[in-house]
Protein backbone atom coordinates (compact mmCIF):
# COMPACT_ATOMS: atom_id res chain seq x y z
CA UNK A 1 0.00 0.00 0.00
CA UNK A 2 2.79 2.08 1.13
CA UNK A 3 4.26 1.95 -2.86
CA UNK A 4 0.91 2.85 -4.58
CA UNK A 5 0.44 6.19 -2.66
CA UNK A 6 4.45 7.07 -3.67
CA UNK A 7 3.12 6.68 -7.07
CA UNK A 8 0.19 8.58 -7.01
CA UNK A 9 2.16 11.03 -5.06
CA UNK A 10 4.78 11.22 -7.80
CA UNK A 11 1.99 10.92 -10.65
CA UNK A 12 0.72 13.98 -9.15
CA UNK A 13 4.08 15.59 -8.81
CA UNK A 14 4.42 15.06 -12.76
CA UNK A 15 1.42 16.10 -13.29
CA UNK A 16 1.55 19.42 -12.09
CA UNK A 17 5.19 20.28 -13.36
CA UNK A 18 3.69 19.38 -17.02
CA UNK A 19 0.37 21.36 -16.58
CA UNK A 20 2.41 24.46 -14.89
CA UNK A 21 4.60 24.63 -17.99
CA UNK A 22 2.02 24.37 -19.93
CA UNK A 23 0.28 27.42 -18.33
CA UNK A 24 3.47 29.76 -18.79
CA UNK A 25 3.60 28.64 -22.86
CA UNK A 26 0.07 30.54 -23.01
CA UNK A 27 0.98 33.66 -20.68
CA UNK A 28 4.18 33.96 -23.28
CA UNK A 29 2.09 33.66 -26.11
CA UNK A 30 -0.51 36.05 -24.84
CA UNK A 31 2.37 38.84 -24.14
CA UNK A 32 3.87 38.53 -27.60
CA UNK A 33 0.63 39.04 -29.08
CA UNK A 34 0.27 42.13 -27.07
CA UNK A 35 2.97 43.36 -28.00
CA UNK A 36 2.25 44.18 -31.48
CA UNK A 37 2.38 48.10 -32.07
CA UNK A 38 -0.16 49.76 -34.32
CA UNK A 39 0.95 51.53 -36.82
CA UNK A 40 1.25 55.29 -37.76
CA UNK A 41 0.53 58.34 -35.36
CA UNK A 42 -2.83 60.30 -34.98
CA UNK A 43 -2.48 63.79 -36.24
CA UNK A 44 -4.49 67.09 -36.24
CA UNK A 45 -4.03 68.24 -39.58
CA UNK A 46 -2.88 66.81 -42.88
CA UNK A 47 0.50 68.49 -44.54
CA UNK A 48 -0.06 71.70 -46.35
CA UNK A 49 1.91 69.78 -49.43
CA UNK A 50 -0.74 66.90 -50.44
CA UNK A 51 -0.10 65.47 -54.37
CA UNK A 52 -2.82 62.80 -54.61
CA UNK A 53 -6.22 62.15 -52.90
CA UNK A 54 -7.73 58.34 -52.72
CA UNK A 55 -10.50 57.19 -51.29
CA UNK A 56 -10.57 53.06 -51.01
CA UNK A 57 -12.91 50.78 -50.85
CA UNK A 58 -13.61 51.16 -46.92
CA UNK A 59 -14.32 54.95 -47.85
CA UNK A 60 -11.76 55.92 -46.05
CA UNK A 61 -9.67 58.89 -47.67
CA UNK A 62 -6.06 58.51 -48.75
CA UNK A 63 -3.48 62.06 -48.59
CA UNK A 64 0.01 61.08 -50.13
CA UNK A 65 2.08 64.36 -49.47
CA UNK A 66 5.50 65.80 -50.63
CA UNK A 67 7.62 64.54 -48.02
CA UNK A 68 5.33 63.88 -44.99
CA UNK A 69 4.49 60.25 -45.90
CA UNK A 70 0.39 59.56 -46.30
CA UNK A 71 -2.67 59.90 -44.19
CA UNK A 72 -5.58 57.89 -43.52
CA UNK A 73 -8.53 59.82 -43.19
CA UNK A 74 -11.67 57.34 -41.26
CA UNK A 75 -13.81 59.95 -41.09
CA UNK A 76 -13.15 60.43 -37.75
CA UNK A 77 -9.31 60.65 -36.82
CA UNK A 78 -6.27 61.34 -39.16
CA UNK A 79 -3.44 58.64 -39.16
CA UNK A 80 0.03 59.63 -40.26
CA UNK A 81 1.90 56.99 -41.67
CA UNK A 82 5.79 57.37 -42.93
CA UNK A 83 9.12 55.51 -43.44
CA UNK A 84 9.46 54.73 -39.58
CA UNK A 85 6.20 52.81 -40.21
CA UNK A 86 7.41 51.06 -43.25
CA UNK A 87 6.56 53.01 -45.60
CA UNK A 88 9.27 52.93 -48.65
CA UNK A 89 9.61 56.64 -48.63
CA UNK A 90 7.76 59.83 -47.59
CA UNK A 91 7.10 61.15 -51.35
CA UNK A 92 3.86 60.10 -52.32
CA UNK A 93 3.07 60.05 -56.25
CA UNK A 94 0.66 57.44 -56.57
CA UNK A 95 -2.03 55.28 -54.66
CA UNK A 96 -3.98 52.10 -55.98
CA UNK A 97 -6.18 49.35 -54.45
CA UNK A 98 -6.45 46.00 -55.71
CA UNK A 99 -9.51 43.86 -55.38
CA UNK A 100 -8.20 42.01 -52.30
CA UNK A 101 -8.43 45.51 -50.73
CA UNK A 102 -4.54 46.17 -50.35
CA UNK A 103 -3.44 49.53 -50.93
CA UNK A 104 -0.05 50.03 -53.00
CA UNK A 105 1.62 53.76 -52.34
CA UNK A 106 3.71 54.86 -55.16
CA UNK A 107 6.80 57.09 -54.47
CA UNK A 108 10.34 57.86 -56.55
CA UNK A 109 11.89 55.13 -54.78
CA UNK A 110 9.24 52.34 -55.37
CA UNK A 111 5.88 51.05 -54.51
CA UNK A 112 5.15 49.99 -50.44
CA UNK A 113 2.04 47.18 -49.97
CA UNK A 114 -0.16 47.93 -46.83
CA UNK A 115 -2.38 45.57 -46.11
CA UNK A 116 -4.19 47.09 -43.46
CA UNK A 117 -1.70 46.01 -40.79
CA UNK A 118 1.84 45.98 -42.20
CA UNK A 119 3.63 47.41 -45.27
CA UNK A 120 6.23 45.75 -46.80
CA UNK A 121 8.32 46.91 -50.28
CA UNK A 122 7.64 45.05 -53.50
CA UNK A 123 10.60 43.92 -55.47
CA UNK A 124 11.05 44.73 -58.88
CA UNK A 125 11.83 41.74 -61.14
CA UNK A 126 13.07 42.60 -64.54
CA UNK A 127 10.97 40.99 -67.05
CA UNK A 128 13.28 38.90 -69.53
CA UNK A 129 11.53 39.53 -72.74
CA UNK A 130 10.06 42.45 -71.78
CA UNK A 131 6.58 41.20 -72.31
CA UNK A 132 4.13 43.60 -72.15
CA UNK A 133 0.71 42.12 -70.92
CA UNK A 134 -2.52 43.67 -70.30
CA UNK A 135 -4.51 41.80 -67.74
CA UNK A 136 -7.57 42.96 -65.72
CA UNK A 137 -6.35 42.66 -62.31
CA UNK A 138 -2.47 44.13 -63.02
CA UNK A 139 -2.07 48.02 -61.67
CA UNK A 140 0.89 49.94 -63.22
CA UNK A 141 3.34 52.37 -61.99
CA UNK A 142 5.80 54.86 -63.36
CA UNK A 143 7.75 55.63 -60.04
CA UNK A 144 10.92 56.44 -62.02
CA UNK A 145 11.08 58.35 -65.87
CA UNK A 146 12.59 55.78 -67.53
CA UNK A 147 10.62 52.28 -67.10
CA UNK A 148 7.01 50.87 -66.30
CA UNK A 149 6.09 48.21 -63.59
CA UNK A 150 3.04 46.29 -64.07
CA UNK A 151 2.23 44.53 -60.60
CA UNK A 152 -0.14 41.07 -61.38
CA UNK A 153 -0.61 40.50 -57.58
CA UNK A 154 2.49 38.35 -56.99
CA UNK A 155 5.52 39.62 -59.16
CA UNK A 156 6.21 43.53 -60.02
CA UNK A 157 7.23 43.41 -63.61
CA UNK A 158 10.13 45.89 -64.64
CA UNK A 159 9.74 46.95 -68.27
CA UNK A 160 11.39 48.73 -70.24
CA UNK A 161 10.20 51.77 -72.41
CA UNK A 162 11.71 51.86 -76.13
CA UNK A 163 14.08 54.70 -76.34
CA UNK A 164 14.15 56.68 -79.36
CA UNK A 165 16.42 59.38 -80.45
CA UNK A 166 14.19 62.12 -80.09
CA UNK A 167 16.31 64.26 -82.60
CA UNK A 168 16.27 62.42 -85.66
CA UNK A 169 12.26 61.47 -84.51
CA UNK A 170 11.08 64.81 -83.72
CA UNK A 171 13.85 67.42 -84.71
CA UNK A 172 14.24 68.51 -80.99
CA UNK A 173 17.43 68.34 -79.60
CA UNK A 174 17.53 67.19 -76.04
CA UNK A 175 19.90 67.60 -72.50
CA UNK A 176 21.67 64.75 -71.72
Amino acid sequence: MHINSIKIILLIFISSIFSSCNGQAKSEQKIAKNKITKLGKSVLQLDNKIWVIFQDSKQNYWFGSNGKGIYKFDGKKITQFTTNDGLVHNHIRGIQEDKQGNLYIETHNGISKYNGTEFTTLQPVKSLKNEWKLKPNDLWFGYNANDLYRFDGSFLYELKLPRKDLTKAFGIATEG
